[in-house]
Formats: structure tokens, sequence, C-alpha cells
């Protein structure tokens, strides 16, 4: 057996190049599996996160004539309810569209469901914090008026901590700095920081992931204000580009030292981005996903994967027509990548950006391929073995337009899909945001 194995690694060793083949294999082969099982896992394999699962009953309705699945008006589930003898509990709910009102900013618009007050506990479910629903709660002149916020909407609009405020200014007073603390929502954040920008304050932090970052950003660029940045989103691909610390003590410490330094924005039709924008697979993918949070309720991550299953399913190119600076290409590609400085692509830091402040666009062009010549090529600029015929990378771009036959481009632009009339001018403003930075 030892000598079998010390042949075998002798040979492995003599053949460097078909063992660096035969491991990738593997390697690629493994982690799709895993991806695959994953999915599969998650959406028929594993029970939902409720008392018994295996025991819950849907029941609907349907009309003559109707091949549609309906519900039930409320009174005839108080009588299902009443008279049950069969089930240890029925419980009823129904979609809204609500709106949430926060001290200091407009209402928001939010999609979640009007239960019963033995919804919760029917099913088991415990509170994270606060208090849940109570069978009380749905009585007959009842004064309560109890919302429950999903963990998703809790951690992307309030950072998943009840004390956030408290340690923010714990934070600055330890560094010596008086602040006032404001919580906005994430759709006021640039009409707040616009009117902070022309008071004319020397100094605005923003806490928040990318999305509440360019949105500051957007309020903030050309103006004299300095903007600090504290980390405090699931993704924080700009504060780490700029090499911030994720820790608040240590943001704030940062802040506390006011190194300004000037980094580069890019703009698509007088919109401010950031990280990057993109037209194709891409948006339609990020669309899928967020109706799928706010229908299902799914993690951002599982919702990506299904998005990206079905986007490629019905995967198609868009005909497109470029003007690089005073150059013109009519292209057909499934997906353009326009990113606020160069981007990285390789496995080891993909998505990454060395700089924010070459003062260029990063313009990568898919090439026309089949479902299966996409991935692949995915799977090469991930390595790092890209051809020729993979994708193209535009060189020094500071100006580009996109245009297309047709009348709207859905653009994701920081993560947020938007429908734009092309065409669609691209540019780089150059040092054009102030931010404090090591």
């Amino acid at each position: 057996m030892i000598q079998d194995l010390r042949f075998a690694l002798r040979l492995l060793a003599k053949e460097r190049w078909f063992t660096t083949v035969a491991v990738v294999s593997l390697a690629l082969g493994i982690g799709a599996n895993t991806a695959i099982f994953s999915l599969i896992n998650t959406l028929m394999l594993r029970p939902l996160p409720v008392r018994e699962p295996q025991q819950l009953v849907q029941f609907m309705s349907v009309y003559p004539g109707d091949p549609r699945m309906n519900g039930f008006p409320y009174v005839h589930y108080e009588r299902m309810r009443d008279g049950n003898t069969v089930f240890s509990d029925v419980i009823g709910g129904a979609p809204a569209r609500l709106s949430l009102s926060r001290e200091g900013s407009d209402p928001e618009p939010v999609s979640g469901w009007y239960v019963t007050g033995n919804f919760f506990p029917a099913l088991g479910v415990e509170p994270a914090l606060g208090r849940l629903l109570r069978t009380q709660d749905d009585r007959l002149g009842s004064d309560a008026a109890v919302a429950v916020l999903s963990w998703s909407y809790w951690s992307t609009r309030f950072a998943a901590d009840p004390g956030i405020a408290d340690k923010v200014r714990d934070s600055f007073e330890k560094a010596g700095l008086d602040a006032e603390i404001e919580l906005i929502g994430g759709g006021d954040c640039a009409v707040r920081c616009r009117a902070i920008a022309e008071r004319g304050d020397e100094l605005l932090v923003v806490g928040g992931g990318d999305g509440t970052i360019s949105a500051a950003a957007s309020a903030l660029a050309g103006t004299k204000t300095l903007l600090g940045i504290l980390p405090l989103g699931t993704l924080n691909h700009f504060a780490r580009d700029l090499g911030l610390p994720t820790e608040i003590e240590k943001a704030v410490e940062l802040i506390a030292r006011r190194k300004d330094r000037r980094v580069d924005v890019a703009e698509m039709n007088d919109r401010i981005f950031i990280n990057n924008s993109a037209i194709g697979l891409y948006p339609l993918m990020v669309v899928d996903r967020d109706q799928q949070r706010k229908r299902l309720g799914r993690s951002k991550r599982l919702a990506m994967i299904v998005a990206s299953v079905r986007t490629l399913a019905r995967f198609n190119h868009q005909r497109l027509t470029l003007t690089v600076n005073d150059e013109k290409a009519r292209i057909d590609t499934p997906l353009l990548f326009v990113g606020n400085n160069d981007y990285r692509l390789d496995l080891g830091a993909a998505g990454q950006r060395e700089s924010v402040e070459d003062g260029r666009l990063s313009v990568l062009v898919m090439r026309k391929k089949t479902r299966r010549g996409l991935i692949a090529a995915s799977i090469r600029a991930l390595f790092n073995r890209a051809r020729n015929d993979d994708m193209v990378q535009l060189e020094g771009v500071e100006r580009l337009r996109v245009a297309s036959h047709r009348s709207t481009l859905a653009v994701s632009l920081d993560g947020e899909v938007v429908r734009s009339a092309p065409p669609l001018d691209y540019k780089i403003r150059k040092k054009a945001l102030r931010v404090i930075a090591p």
C-alpha cells in the first residue's frame, strides 16, 4: 500500500500539468455538486423553520370555472377555527402592502402579511427580540398595535442591532467627537445628505452598506462636505476597497484623524454610482432575487442562486452600440459591465479594486456565448485563464455611450436596478468625492 502511494505521488509530481487539470476538475465537480445539493436541500429537503413542519396543512378554495387557488374570507376562517376538532390549531394570513413610518422620515412602502393572533404560537416560533403577536391581539376591542419585523428587514434596515445608535454615540464620545446621531431609512439617505451638504456642514458620517453609501455619495459628490463611512452593511465593497476598518470603534478613530482623500465616482445619465453598473443578465438576476425576497422571504444568498438558474434558463443577448471615447462599435453580448475604476476578476481577489482614484472606467464586454460557453468563460476568468474569445476589456475609458433599439434597458447601479431609456451615457468623475480613508 505504501509503495503504491509513493509510486502514485511520483507520477503526479512528474506530470504536473495533468495533476493540475485533474485537481481543478475534481474541485469544480465537487463545488458544482455542493452548490446544486445546497439549492435542492434548501428548496425541497430542508424542513421549514417551525415546530413539526411535516404536520402543516394548507387550505385553499377553488371556484367552478376558475382554475386558480384562492383564500377564504375571514368569517370562514373563524368558523373553521371555532369548529375545529381535528387539528391542533387553525391559523390564517394574507399578503398586504404596508407602509412603515419612523420618526423624522417619510413612510416607506413594505411588503408584509396580515396574520391571526395565534399565527406565531401555533408555529412554535420564538422572537429574537421583543414579542410576537398573541391570541388576544386580534380580538375585537383590542388596542394592541403590533408589527413583527423579519430578520432580513431588521438586518438590512436596522443593521440587526437594537443598540446601534448607542454604540456609535459611545464610539464618537470615546474618540472625543461631538456627534448628532440620526436613524433614517435607506430611501431617505440621499435627501437628508443633500440637505446637510447644502447647509454647509464640514463633515457627515454615514453608516450602512454599499446602497446607503452610494446614496450619500450621490448627494455629496462635487461638494465641500467630507464623507466619513461606518461599514455597517452586509456588503461593504466600497469601504473594503478604500481600506476602511470594519469595527465601529476603529472606523470612528480613523474619522477622528480626518485624513482627507479624494476618490472617483462614476455616473450614468446623471445617476452616480460608487462601485459598478451592468446591463444584461445581472440586472435580471437582481430583479428576480428581490422579488423572491419580498414574496417568499428568502435569504439574499438563496434568492440569488435561484435567480441565477432562472435567468440562465431565459438566456439571451443584448444588441448594443457602444461609443467608447470617440470610437463606435456594435456588439451582441449577454453582459456589459461598467466599473468605477479597474476590477480584478481572478479567484484570489474577484470583485476587488486596487484603486478608486485612477480616473477611468472599467468596461468588460462578454462575447456572444451559449449558456455552456458563458459558464465556462466565467470559470476561466476566475482562474485567470480567460481566452481572447471570452470577453473584451476596454482600456483607458473615460466616457462610454450605450445605445439600443429598445425603448428602455434594465440597468443595475450599485445593486439597485433601474429602467432607463437609451442612450446611456457613462463617465468618470475624477476625484469628485471627499472621503476619510487611510
